[in-house]
Protein backbone atom coordinates (compact mmCIF):
# COMPACT_ATOMS: atom_id res chain seq x y z
CA UNK A 1 0.00 0.00 0.00
CA UNK A 2 2.65 2.47 1.03
CA UNK A 3 4.23 1.81 -2.56
CA UNK A 4 1.32 2.18 -4.01
CA UNK A 5 0.43 6.00 -2.88
CA UNK A 6 4.75 6.80 -3.53
CA UNK A 7 4.07 5.87 -7.02
CA UNK A 8 0.46 8.24 -6.88
CA UNK A 9 2.65 11.05 -5.25
CA UNK A 10 5.39 10.76 -8.03
CA UNK A 11 2.91 10.79 -10.90
CA UNK A 12 1.18 13.78 -9.61
CA UNK A 13 4.68 15.35 -8.94
CA UNK A 14 5.84 14.16 -12.17
CA UNK A 15 3.01 15.47 -13.56
CA UNK A 16 2.72 18.65 -12.04
CA UNK A 17 6.16 19.27 -13.44
CA UNK A 18 5.34 18.67 -16.91
CA UNK A 19 2.52 21.10 -16.63
CA UNK A 20 4.95 23.48 -15.22
CA UNK A 21 7.08 23.49 -17.50
CA UNK A 22 4.51 23.50 -20.62
CA UNK A 23 2.90 26.60 -19.64
CA UNK A 24 6.23 28.41 -20.51
CA UNK A 25 5.09 27.24 -24.15
CA UNK A 26 1.85 28.12 -23.77
CA UNK A 27 2.73 31.63 -22.52
CA UNK A 28 5.22 31.87 -25.23
CA UNK A 29 2.67 30.93 -27.46
CA UNK A 30 0.20 33.77 -26.76
CA UNK A 31 2.53 36.24 -26.66
CA UNK A 32 3.65 35.57 -29.93
CA UNK A 33 -0.01 35.29 -30.92
CA UNK A 34 -0.49 38.48 -29.63
CA UNK A 35 2.54 40.24 -31.03
CA UNK A 36 0.95 38.40 -34.49
CA UNK A 37 -2.28 40.48 -33.62
CA UNK A 38 -1.05 43.87 -33.31
CA UNK A 39 1.04 43.55 -36.18
CA UNK A 40 -1.03 42.37 -38.55
CA UNK A 41 -3.01 44.99 -40.80
CA UNK A 42 -6.54 45.11 -42.24
CA UNK A 43 -5.74 43.62 -45.86
CA UNK A 44 -4.58 40.51 -43.10
CA UNK A 45 -0.34 40.98 -44.05
CA UNK A 46 2.02 40.64 -41.12
CA UNK A 47 4.24 43.61 -40.88
CA UNK A 48 7.31 41.61 -39.49
CA UNK A 49 9.52 44.48 -38.32
CA UNK A 50 6.12 45.50 -35.95
CA UNK A 51 5.60 41.85 -34.52
CA UNK A 52 9.29 41.84 -33.33
CA UNK A 53 8.75 45.65 -32.37
CA UNK A 54 6.17 44.34 -30.25
CA UNK A 55 8.23 41.67 -28.44
CA UNK A 56 11.04 43.82 -28.31
CA UNK A 57 8.74 45.86 -26.03
CA UNK A 58 8.14 43.25 -23.52
CA UNK A 59 11.72 41.09 -23.63
CA UNK A 60 12.56 42.65 -20.33
CA UNK A 61 9.38 42.85 -18.88
CA UNK A 62 8.21 39.91 -16.30
CA UNK A 63 5.28 38.27 -18.02
CA UNK A 64 4.71 35.24 -16.44
CA UNK A 65 5.64 33.59 -13.23
CA UNK A 66 8.24 36.23 -12.07
CA UNK A 67 10.27 35.63 -15.24
CA UNK A 68 11.02 37.96 -18.02
CA UNK A 69 9.68 37.26 -21.84
CA UNK A 70 13.31 36.31 -22.53
CA UNK A 71 13.50 33.66 -20.23
CA UNK A 72 9.56 32.59 -21.12
CA UNK A 73 10.61 31.81 -25.21
CA UNK A 74 14.28 30.14 -23.60
CA UNK A 75 12.15 27.53 -21.32
CA UNK A 76 9.50 27.19 -24.37
CA UNK A 77 9.21 23.25 -25.90
CA UNK A 78 11.02 23.90 -29.38
CA UNK A 79 10.27 21.86 -31.87
CA UNK A 80 11.83 20.96 -34.84
CA UNK A 81 11.61 21.66 -38.65
CA UNK A 82 9.11 18.91 -39.47
CA UNK A 83 6.98 20.35 -36.30
CA UNK A 84 7.05 23.80 -36.89
CA UNK A 85 8.44 24.70 -40.67
CA UNK A 86 11.70 26.60 -41.26
CA UNK A 87 14.08 27.48 -43.62
CA UNK A 88 16.45 25.55 -45.55
CA UNK A 89 19.51 27.41 -46.85
CA UNK A 90 22.39 26.02 -48.72
CA UNK A 91 25.50 28.14 -48.78
CA UNK A 92 28.87 28.61 -50.82
CA UNK A 93 32.17 29.39 -50.16
CA UNK A 94 33.85 30.97 -53.28
CA UNK A 95 36.97 29.04 -54.19
CA UNK A 96 37.64 31.88 -56.72
CA UNK A 97 37.61 34.83 -53.76
CA UNK A 98 39.98 32.93 -52.01
CA UNK A 99 42.61 32.40 -54.63
CA UNK A 100 42.53 35.51 -55.26
CA UNK A 101 43.12 36.21 -52.09
CA UNK A 102 45.92 34.01 -51.78
CA UNK A 103 47.45 35.91 -54.66
CA UNK A 104 47.37 38.87 -53.30
CA UNK A 105 45.24 40.69 -55.27
CA UNK A 106 47.16 39.75 -58.55
CA UNK A 107 46.42 41.89 -61.87
CA UNK A 108 48.55 39.36 -64.02
CA UNK A 109 46.55 38.63 -67.03
CA UNK A 110 46.97 35.06 -67.31
CA UNK A 111 45.73 34.60 -64.01
CA UNK A 112 42.52 36.45 -64.36
CA UNK A 113 41.96 34.81 -67.93
CA UNK A 114 42.32 31.42 -66.05
CA UNK A 115 39.87 32.51 -63.49
CA UNK A 116 37.45 33.92 -65.95
CA UNK A 117 37.99 30.75 -68.08
CA UNK A 118 37.37 28.87 -64.50
CA UNK A 119 34.15 30.68 -63.89
CA UNK A 120 32.73 29.85 -67.70
CA UNK A 121 33.48 25.88 -67.37
CA UNK A 122 32.10 25.28 -63.78
CA UNK A 123 28.80 25.62 -65.50
CA UNK A 124 29.00 21.90 -67.43
CA UNK A 125 31.69 20.49 -65.45
CA UNK A 126 32.22 18.44 -62.53
CA UNK A 127 35.30 19.37 -61.63
CA UNK A 128 36.29 21.21 -58.72
CA UNK A 129 36.31 25.00 -59.85
CA UNK A 130 40.54 24.63 -58.76
CA UNK A 131 41.09 22.26 -61.26
CA UNK A 132 39.69 24.10 -63.88
CA UNK A 133 41.40 27.07 -62.85
CA UNK A 134 45.07 24.99 -63.23
CA UNK A 135 43.73 23.38 -66.42
CA UNK A 136 43.44 26.89 -67.76
CA UNK A 137 46.45 28.26 -66.51
CA UNK A 138 48.65 25.59 -67.77
CA UNK A 139 47.26 25.97 -71.16
CA UNK A 140 48.77 29.53 -71.06
CA UNK A 141 52.05 28.43 -70.46
CA UNK A 142 52.27 30.36 -67.13
CA UNK A 143 54.06 29.20 -63.91
CA UNK A 144 51.83 28.98 -60.89
CA UNK A 145 54.46 30.50 -58.46
CA UNK A 146 54.86 33.84 -60.36
CA UNK A 147 51.27 34.66 -59.17
CA UNK A 148 50.81 33.00 -56.22
CA UNK A 149 54.64 33.30 -54.25
CA UNK A 150 54.21 36.75 -52.61
CA UNK A 151 54.51 37.93 -48.86
CA UNK A 152 51.00 36.34 -48.17
CA UNK A 153 52.39 33.02 -48.81
CA UNK A 154 55.43 33.42 -47.24
CA UNK A 155 57.39 30.53 -45.52
CA UNK A 156 55.15 28.12 -47.98
CA UNK A 157 56.03 28.56 -51.05
CA UNK A 158 58.55 30.64 -53.23
CA UNK A 159 59.54 31.69 -56.49
CA UNK A 160 61.61 28.31 -57.54
CA UNK A 161 58.35 25.92 -56.06
CA UNK A 162 57.07 23.69 -58.56
CA UNK A 163 53.54 23.86 -60.08
CA UNK A 164 52.78 20.64 -57.90
CA UNK A 165 54.09 22.12 -54.71
CA UNK A 166 52.03 25.41 -55.20
CA UNK A 167 49.20 23.01 -56.01
CA UNK A 168 49.39 21.45 -53.08
CA UNK A 169 49.02 24.71 -51.11
CA UNK A 170 46.67 26.18 -52.79
CA UNK A 171 44.19 23.53 -52.19
CA UNK A 172 45.25 22.68 -48.73
CA UNK A 173 44.38 26.52 -48.43
CA UNK A 174 41.04 26.57 -49.82
CA UNK A 175 40.02 23.38 -48.03
CA UNK A 176 40.99 25.13 -44.92
CA UNK A 177 39.19 28.73 -45.41
CA UNK A 178 36.04 26.46 -46.17
CA UNK A 179 36.15 24.47 -43.18
CA UNK A 180 37.17 27.45 -41.38
CA UNK A 181 33.95 28.64 -42.96
CA UNK A 182 31.82 26.18 -41.63
CA UNK A 183 33.21 26.47 -38.15
CA UNK A 184 32.49 29.81 -38.07
CA UNK A 185 28.49 29.39 -39.52
CA UNK A 186 27.93 26.71 -36.80
CA UNK A 187 28.94 28.99 -34.56
CA UNK A 188 27.21 31.78 -35.33
CA UNK A 189 23.81 29.63 -35.73
CA UNK A 190 24.45 28.10 -32.27
CA UNK A 191 24.47 31.71 -30.43
CA UNK A 192 21.40 32.53 -32.91
CA UNK A 193 19.31 30.33 -30.05
CA UNK A 194 17.90 28.01 -33.31
CA UNK A 195 16.89 24.41 -31.29
CA UNK A 196 18.01 21.31 -33.08
CA UNK A 197 19.54 23.04 -36.52
CA UNK A 198 21.37 20.83 -38.74
CA UNK A 199 24.55 22.24 -40.27
CA UNK A 200 26.96 20.03 -42.46
CA UNK A 201 29.26 20.35 -45.15
CA UNK A 202 28.12 18.72 -48.63
CA UNK A 203 30.82 16.40 -49.30
CA UNK A 204 33.28 17.06 -52.72
CA UNK A 205 32.30 20.94 -52.71
CA UNK A 206 32.51 24.13 -50.99
CA UNK A 207 28.59 24.19 -50.16
CA UNK A 208 27.66 23.99 -46.61
CA UNK A 209 23.59 22.87 -46.07
CA UNK A 210 22.17 24.56 -42.92
CA UNK A 211 18.26 24.02 -41.94
CA UNK A 212 16.94 26.37 -39.20
CA UNK A 213 13.62 25.22 -37.62
CA UNK A 214 11.04 28.01 -36.68
CA UNK A 215 12.69 30.93 -38.72
CA UNK A 216 10.36 33.49 -41.17
CA UNK A 217 12.94 35.70 -41.69
CA UNK A 218 14.89 35.55 -44.36
CA UNK A 219 16.96 39.31 -44.39
CA UNK A 220 17.90 37.97 -41.07
CA UNK A 221 19.37 34.65 -41.77
CA UNK A 222 21.15 36.45 -44.91
CA UNK A 223 22.80 38.51 -42.48
CA UNK A 224 23.59 36.23 -40.01
CA UNK A 225 25.07 33.51 -42.41
CA UNK A 226 27.07 35.98 -44.96
CA UNK A 227 27.72 38.79 -43.42
CA UNK A 228 31.70 39.41 -43.38
CA UNK A 229 31.59 40.65 -39.65
CA UNK A 230 34.64 43.16 -40.78
CA UNK A 231 35.08 45.29 -37.36
CA UNK A 232 36.95 48.20 -37.49
CA UNK A 233 37.73 51.08 -35.76
CA UNK A 234 38.70 54.79 -36.95
CA UNK A 235 39.63 58.48 -36.24
CA UNK A 236 37.24 60.68 -37.38
CA UNK A 237 38.33 63.95 -39.55
CA UNK A 238 37.22 67.16 -38.12
CA UNK A 239 35.09 68.79 -40.89
CA UNK A 240 37.83 72.02 -40.79
CA UNK A 241 40.36 69.89 -42.37
CA UNK A 242 38.54 68.71 -45.34
CA UNK A 243 36.60 71.85 -45.59
CA UNK A 244 39.03 72.52 -48.81
CA UNK A 245 38.09 69.35 -50.55
CA UNK A 246 34.13 70.30 -50.12
CA UNK A 247 34.52 73.77 -51.22
CA UNK A 248 36.65 72.35 -54.77
CA UNK A 249 33.72 69.67 -54.84
CA UNK A 250 31.08 72.52 -54.74
CA UNK A 251 32.58 74.54 -57.00
CA UNK A 252 32.84 70.99 -59.49
CA UNK A 253 29.38 70.40 -59.08
CA UNK A 254 28.44 73.49 -59.80
CA UNK A 255 30.76 73.52 -63.16
CA UNK A 256 29.28 70.11 -64.18
CA UNK A 257 25.87 71.22 -64.26
CA UNK A 258 26.51 74.89 -66.05
CA UNK A 259 28.02 72.28 -68.55
CA UNK A 260 25.23 70.05 -68.76
CA UNK A 261 22.93 72.85 -69.38
CA UNK A 262 25.05 74.98 -71.85
CA UNK A 263 25.55 71.45 -73.93
CA UNK A 264 21.24 71.20 -73.77
CA UNK A 265 21.67 74.62 -75.68
CA UNK A 266 24.32 73.63 -78.11
CA UNK A 267 21.74 72.74 -80.88
CA UNK A 268 20.09 76.00 -81.37
CA UNK A 269 22.99 77.60 -80.92
CA UNK A 270 26.30 78.78 -83.35
CA UNK A 271 30.23 77.33 -82.41
CA UNK A 272 30.97 81.15 -81.35
CA UNK A 273 27.80 81.46 -78.91
CA UNK A 274 28.26 78.52 -77.75
CA UNK A 275 32.50 79.46 -76.51
CA UNK A 276 31.09 82.52 -75.43
CA UNK A 277 28.40 80.73 -73.15
CA UNK A 278 31.00 78.35 -71.95
CA UNK A 279 33.86 80.87 -71.04
CA UNK A 280 30.80 83.46 -69.64
CA UNK A 281 29.45 80.51 -67.57
CA UNK A 282 32.03 79.49 -65.90
CA UNK A 283 33.52 82.69 -64.76
CA UNK A 284 30.41 83.72 -63.41
CA UNK A 285 30.31 80.71 -61.55
CA UNK A 286 33.57 79.95 -60.33
CA UNK A 287 35.28 83.72 -60.43
CA UNK A 288 32.74 85.96 -60.29
CA UNK A 289 34.38 87.78 -63.30
CA UNK A 290 31.97 89.58 -65.42
CA UNK A 291 29.26 89.61 -62.82
CA UNK A 292 27.78 93.15 -61.23
CA UNK A 293 28.22 94.20 -58.11
CA UNK A 294 24.91 93.14 -57.04
CA UNK A 295 25.91 89.55 -58.13
CA UNK A 296 29.07 89.12 -55.81
CA UNK A 297 27.65 87.43 -52.98
CA UNK A 298 25.99 84.69 -55.65
CA UNK A 299 29.52 84.12 -56.84
CA UNK A 300 30.82 83.67 -53.69
CA UNK A 301 28.06 80.68 -52.45
CA UNK A 302 28.18 78.93 -55.62
CA UNK A 303 30.28 76.07 -54.27
CA UNK A 304 27.44 75.58 -51.68
CA UNK A 305 24.74 75.97 -53.82
CA UNK A 306 26.45 72.90 -56.11
CA UNK A 307 27.11 70.92 -52.64
CA UNK A 308 23.64 71.71 -51.54
CA UNK A 309 22.55 69.53 -54.53
CA UNK A 310 23.82 66.66 -53.29
CA UNK A 311 24.49 66.97 -48.87
CA UNK A 312 23.40 68.90 -46.35
CA UNK A 313 25.10 69.22 -42.67
CA UNK A 314 23.60 67.45 -39.57
CA UNK A 315 25.66 69.09 -37.22
CA UNK A 316 28.03 66.73 -35.71
CA UNK A 317 30.79 67.52 -38.62
CA UNK A 318 28.85 64.49 -40.79
CA UNK A 319 27.27 64.82 -44.13
CA UNK A 320 23.48 64.13 -44.72
CA UNK A 321 22.64 62.62 -47.51
CA UNK A 322 19.12 61.26 -48.88
CA UNK A 323 19.04 57.73 -49.43
CA UNK A 324 17.78 57.93 -52.77
CA UNK A 325 20.82 60.12 -54.27
CA UNK A 326 23.46 57.76 -52.71
CA UNK A 327 24.14 55.34 -55.79
CA UNK A 328 25.21 59.01 -57.94
CA UNK A 329 26.91 60.03 -54.45
CA UNK A 330 28.95 56.82 -55.00
CA UNK A 331 29.51 57.43 -58.52
CA UNK A 332 30.91 60.89 -58.39
CA UNK A 333 33.42 60.39 -55.48
CA UNK A 334 34.58 57.55 -57.10
CA UNK A 335 35.56 59.93 -59.96
CA UNK A 336 39.68 60.55 -59.86
CA UNK A 337 39.71 63.90 -59.86
CA UNK A 338 36.93 64.14 -56.93
CA UNK A 339 39.38 61.80 -54.92
CA UNK A 340 42.25 64.18 -55.63
CA UNK A 341 40.28 67.08 -53.65
CA UNK A 342 40.52 65.14 -50.55
CA UNK A 343 43.26 63.65 -48.63
CA UNK A 344 44.69 60.73 -49.91
CA UNK A 345 43.83 58.75 -46.26
CA UNK A 346 40.16 60.18 -46.15
CA UNK A 347 37.35 57.66 -46.92
CA UNK A 348 33.72 58.69 -46.48
CA UNK A 349 31.60 55.71 -45.10
CA UNK A 350 28.09 55.56 -45.02
CA UNK A 351 25.64 55.01 -40.88
CA UNK A 352 24.17 51.92 -41.03
CA UNK A 353 20.67 53.20 -40.62
CA UNK A 354 18.77 55.81 -42.32
CA UNK A 355 16.77 58.27 -40.58
CA UNK A 356 13.83 60.22 -41.73
CA UNK A 357 14.21 64.10 -42.59
CA UNK A 358 11.84 66.66 -41.80
CA UNK A 359 11.23 66.96 -45.40
CA UNK A 360 9.78 63.50 -45.00
CA UNK A 361 12.96 61.54 -46.88
CA UNK A 362 14.95 59.02 -45.42
CA UNK A 363 18.46 59.78 -45.37
CA UNK A 364 22.13 58.55 -44.31
CA UNK A 365 25.05 59.92 -42.15
CA UNK A 366 28.22 60.00 -44.53
CA UNK A 367 30.85 60.04 -41.85
CA UNK A 368 34.61 61.42 -42.74
CA UNK A 369 37.11 58.58 -41.65
CA UNK A 370 40.61 58.47 -41.43
CA UNK A 371 42.40 55.01 -42.81
CA UNK A 372 46.16 53.72 -42.61
CA UNK A 373 48.74 53.29 -45.53
CA UNK A 374 46.91 50.73 -47.77
CA UNK A 375 43.62 51.62 -46.43
CA UNK A 376 43.68 49.43 -43.09
CA UNK A 377 42.27 50.32 -39.87
CA UNK A 378 44.47 51.28 -36.86
CA UNK A 379 42.76 48.68 -34.79
CA UNK A 380 40.13 45.56 -35.94
CA UNK A 381 38.03 42.77 -34.72
CA UNK A 382 41.04 40.42 -34.69
CA UNK A 383 41.89 42.08 -31.19
CA UNK A 384 38.04 40.89 -29.80
CA UNK A 385 38.02 38.30 -27.30
CA UNK A 386 33.73 38.89 -26.29
CA UNK A 387 31.35 40.55 -27.53
CA UNK A 388 27.25 40.60 -26.08
CA UNK A 389 24.04 42.28 -26.20
CA UNK A 390 23.55 45.04 -23.16
CA UNK A 391 21.88 47.77 -22.41
CA UNK A 392 23.19 51.19 -21.90
CA UNK A 393 22.07 53.82 -19.21
CA UNK A 394 19.23 54.99 -20.79
CA UNK A 395 17.89 51.25 -21.66
CA UNK A 396 18.84 51.48 -25.14
CA UNK A 397 20.22 48.24 -27.07
CA UNK A 398 24.10 48.01 -27.19
CA UNK A 399 26.63 45.77 -27.69
CA UNK A 400 29.15 45.53 -24.48
CA UNK A 401 33.38 44.03 -26.62
CA UNK A 402 36.13 43.05 -24.63
CA UNK A 403 39.67 43.23 -26.42
CA UNK A 404 42.31 41.05 -26.09
CA UNK A 405 45.84 42.37 -24.27
CA UNK A 406 47.32 43.58 -27.33
CA UNK A 407 43.93 45.51 -28.45
CA UNK A 408 43.42 46.61 -25.14
CA UNK A 409 46.69 48.36 -25.63
CA UNK A 410 46.24 50.06 -29.26
CA UNK A 411 42.73 51.25 -27.86
CA UNK A 412 44.46 53.01 -25.16
CA UNK A 413 46.65 54.42 -27.31
CA UNK A 414 44.16 55.86 -29.98
CA UNK A 415 41.92 56.67 -27.72
CA UNK A 416 44.78 59.05 -25.59
CA UNK A 417 45.29 61.00 -28.91
CA UNK A 418 41.86 61.85 -30.07
CA UNK A 419 40.23 62.80 -26.50
CA UNK A 420 37.55 65.58 -27.75
CA UNK A 421 37.73 63.59 -31.14
CA UNK A 422 35.76 61.31 -32.28
CA UNK A 423 36.63 57.43 -33.36
CA UNK A 424 33.94 55.56 -35.76
CA UNK A 425 33.38 51.88 -34.92
CA UNK A 426 32.81 50.23 -38.43
CA UNK A 427 31.54 46.90 -39.36
CA UNK A 428 31.65 45.83 -42.48
CA UNK A 429 32.52 49.46 -43.80
CA UNK A 430 29.32 50.97 -42.29
CA UNK A 431 29.66 53.47 -39.70
CA UNK A 432 27.34 51.81 -36.46
CA UNK A 433 28.55 54.56 -33.82
CA UNK A 434 31.31 57.46 -33.93
CA UNK A 435 31.20 58.64 -30.02
CA UNK A 436 33.62 61.21 -28.67
CA UNK A 437 35.97 60.61 -26.89
CA UNK A 438 35.72 61.78 -23.10
CA UNK A 439 38.98 60.24 -22.03
CA UNK A 440 41.78 57.27 -22.25
CA UNK A 441 39.97 53.75 -22.21
CA UNK A 442 42.55 51.50 -20.72
CA UNK A 443 40.85 48.21 -20.10
CA UNK A 444 39.90 47.76 -23.81
CA UNK A 445 36.26 47.85 -22.92
CA UNK A 446 33.94 49.13 -25.61
CA UNK A 447 30.32 49.68 -26.83
CA UNK A 448 28.72 50.09 -29.85
CA UNK A 449 25.11 51.71 -30.10
CA UNK A 450 23.10 51.99 -32.94
CA UNK A 451 19.08 52.34 -32.58
CA UNK A 452 19.25 48.62 -32.58
CA UNK A 453 16.41 46.09 -31.80
CA UNK A 454 17.18 43.38 -29.61
CA UNK A 455 17.54 40.94 -32.20
CA UNK A 456 19.77 42.82 -34.13
CA UNK A 457 21.91 43.21 -30.77
CA UNK A 458 21.84 39.73 -30.26
CA UNK A 459 22.65 38.97 -34.03
CA UNK A 460 25.49 41.55 -34.25
CA UNK A 461 26.84 40.37 -30.82
CA UNK A 462 27.23 36.44 -31.74
CA UNK A 463 28.37 37.41 -35.50
CA UNK A 464 31.74 39.25 -33.96
CA UNK A 465 31.81 36.64 -30.95
CA UNK A 466 32.16 34.04 -33.69
CA UNK A 467 34.80 36.00 -35.79
CA UNK A 468 34.59 36.86 -39.48
CA UNK A 469 34.65 34.34 -42.40
CA UNK A 470 37.59 33.63 -44.08
CA UNK A 471 36.06 34.01 -47.61
CA UNK A 472 33.08 35.63 -48.82
CA UNK A 473 29.78 33.17 -48.97
CA UNK A 474 26.47 33.40 -50.80
CA UNK A 475 23.31 31.49 -50.49
CA UNK A 476 22.94 29.40 -53.50
CA UNK A 477 19.44 28.15 -52.90
CA UNK A 478 16.99 29.27 -50.11
CA UNK A 479 13.47 27.43 -49.03
CA UNK A 480 10.85 27.96 -46.66
CA UNK A 481 9.64 24.55 -45.53
CA UNK A 482 6.44 24.32 -43.92
CA UNK A 483 5.50 21.60 -40.94
CA UNK A 484 3.24 19.47 -43.25
CA UNK A 485 5.34 16.58 -42.77
CA UNK A 486 4.89 16.97 -39.01
CA UNK A 487 0.74 17.61 -39.51
CA UNK A 488 0.85 14.73 -41.51
CA UNK A 489 2.47 12.41 -38.89
CA UNK A 490 0.48 13.42 -35.65
CA UNK A 491 -2.63 13.23 -37.53
CA UNK A 492 -1.98 9.81 -38.68
CA UNK A 493 -0.69 8.91 -35.02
Amino acid sequence: MKNKNIIIWLTAAISLLCVFFLSYTWKANSIYDSAVAFATGKDGTINKGKRQGYVDSLWKEKTYLGSTTEEVFKRQLQKGLDLQGGLHVILEVSPIEILKSLSGGSNDVKFKAALASALAAQATSTESITSLFYSAFAKSGGKLASVFANSTNRGKINFQSSDAEVKRMVDKEVEDAIDRSYKVIRTRVDKFGVTNPVIQRIPGSGRIQVELPGIDNPERVTKLLTGAAKLEFCEVYEIQAFSPGLEALGAYLTQQDLLEKINKDKSSATPADTSKKVKNGLEAALTGKGKSKTDSTKADSTAQVGLAKLFFSIGNGDLGVFVKDTAKVNEIMARPEVKNMFPSDLQFAYGVKAEPSTKGKDFVAMTAIKRLQGGKAPLDGDVMSDARQDYDELRRVEISMNMNPEGARKWKNITAANIGKRVAILLDNNVYSAPTVNGEIPNGRSSITGNFTIEEGQDLANVLKAGKLPAPTRIVEQAYVGPSLGKAAINQG
